[in-house]
This record gives C-alpha cells, structure tokens and sequence, in this order.
C-alpha cells in the first residue's frame, strides 16, 4: 500500500533540521530536548500492556493517574493496524503514540526517559490530529532517532500539546522491530462508544 507521509495539517512551516552542532527549532515543529531529566516521569511508572481490557497509568500535569487505557495491532492486508483504547480523548491519543513506538522498538519498556520532545499539533479534525501526532513522532524517528517511552498529551484551543519522554537511538539498529515507511489515511478512525474513546490507523511496512 502506498501510503501519505511528511504532511502536517494545520501547518505550512518547514520540518525541523538539524546537524552536528544543534537542532534548529522551526514553526510548526516540536523541539527535542536532550538531557531533560528534572522533568521526566519515573522511570518504572509504565508497565506495557499489548491487550484490551487491562489498567495503565498515564504520566500528566506533573502526576500519574491510573486510566484504563491500552492499545494493540491487527493485521491488515501487507500492513499493520493500530488500535488505541482510554477512557478519554487524551489518553487515546497517547496510547496511540506509545503503540506507534512499540511497532518500531524490540524492547519499549528498556527505553530510557532522559530526552524530552514538545511538540504542538493542530487542527479540529480528530482523525487528523491522529495523523499528524503520529506522522510527527515517525518523521523525529527517522531524523533524529528519538523515540518516546511515555507520552503528556493536553488538549489546547489549537488542538493538542504533547510531551514525549524517550531515548536517541540513532546507530543502534540490533533495538529495531521493522521499518514503518508511512502512516496513512487509510482505515483513519476516532469515535466514541460506550463512554470511551478508540482509534485506529494502518501504517505502511
């Protein structure tokens, strides 16, 4: 399947560069930074959960809070499926960060939270908002080799701020699970049902 990537919706500004010397912070794009450990979250707050129907614990405002809350894959065709489950919007969106990272990662939970990540996305559309939250998060993979660990997602009257909390792991390709050439709009889905939210998107590998 070909999939859509490198777009962001809401934002025209150019991507973040970056060279041997410093990372250039541009409009539109989220700001890596390294060593920011005063502000990360415990290390063994998460445990990872791959099934429906278990409990998490969300890093926000400073705080844990326990939420039900999980994600997991399905096969789709030559791709795969991702589907995020909590009981509200932020959580969802989250979760569905923390399972684009457990796609890419042998080892989610051995990864470190010494570097922090901020980025803005906005937008209206929720579905687009997935898009571009986890188009973002692979674009920062593939230029910088930052992955996050554990995600604060806050929602803003633009759309979303969110606080990734990970590890650099550029040059260390024994750690990887698969290449994921693309998030796509194919099978983009967020709704609502029985007081919880779910979404499910389809990356192409």
């Amino acid at each position: 399947m070909s999939g859509v990537s490198r777009q962001t919706h809401g934002s025209s500004s150019p991507g973040l560069a970056q060279d041997d010397q410093a990372q250039e912070e541009r409009p539109g794009r989220g700001v890596l930074q390294e060593g920011s450990g005063s502000q990360q979250p415990p290390a063994a707050g998460r445990r990872d959960q791959s099934r429906l129907g278990g409990w998490a614990r969300h890093w926000c405002g400073g705080s844990w809070y326990k939420v039900s809350s999980v994600f997991e894959t399905f096969d789709h065709t030559a791709d795969l499926g991702l589907r995020a489950v909590a009981d509200d919007r932020e959580g969802m969106f989250a979760e569905a960060a923390r399972g684009l990272t457990s796609l890419l990662i042998e080892e989610p939970g051995a990864l470190r939270s010494d570097n922090r990540f901020d980025m803005p996305v906005v937008g209206v559309d929720l579905e687009l908002l997935l898009f571009d939250l986890l188009n973002e998060l692979l674009f920062q993979f593939e230029t910088t080799g930052f992955l996050g660990r554990d995600f604060s997602v806050t929602s803003t009257e633009t759309g979303l701020a969110v606080e990734a909390y990970g590890e650099v792991i550029a040059d260390q390709p024994d750690r990887l699970a698969r290449e994921i050439k693309a998030i796509t709009y194919h099978g983009l889905k967020v709704q609502q049902q029985a007081g919880r939210w779910m979404a499910e998107v389809i990356v192409d590998i």
